[in-house]
């Protein structure tokens, strides 16, 4: 039981148990709001033809990559066109700007995901330095 080791190393375990389990959580949360995210998408494309699925994956990916750098000139004049092609093609303003919302959310977590591992990471290496400074006891 972990409440018989009142020593730094007791309690550091405990603190790593509980954090984990919280990343774990966290990470299962993130995954899921993807897959219902990704689903959406999916549900999208399949209310289309073949070659309007093709363009809204392009759309997909290129609004992706100028949301994580909305300085990248060369996505943004492809986001440009693809978005004329959207429209040429019988799309409502409204279900483009679902689509960015869509690859937004997508990035959003992804980030998320990012942080959430990065973190966890550090939590391990922290714990890792606590077992190995009280061996060395």
């Amino acid at each position: 039981m972990l409440s018989k080791y009142p020593d730094k190393q007791g309690s550091s375990l405990t603190r790593w148990i509980v954090t984990d389990k919280r990343y774990s959580q966290k990470v299962e949360e993130i995954n899921k709001k993807t897959k219902e995210t990704e689903s959406e998408i999916e549900s999208l494309k399949k209310a289309m033809g073949e070659e309007l699925t093709e363009l809204v994956e392009k759309f997909v990916e290129v609004s992706k990559r100028l949301v994580e750098n909305r300085d990248d000139e060369e996505s943004r004049n492809k986001a440009k066109n693809l978005h004329k092609e959207l429209k040429d093609e019988g799309f409502t303003e409204e279900d483009i700007e679902k689509i960015i919302r869509y690859c937004e959310g997508l990035v959003d977590l992804e980030w998320q995901l990012e942080k959430v591992s990065k973190d966890k990471g550090e939590m391990q290496e922290e714990m890792q330095h606590a077992v190995e400074a009280s061996s060395k006891k």
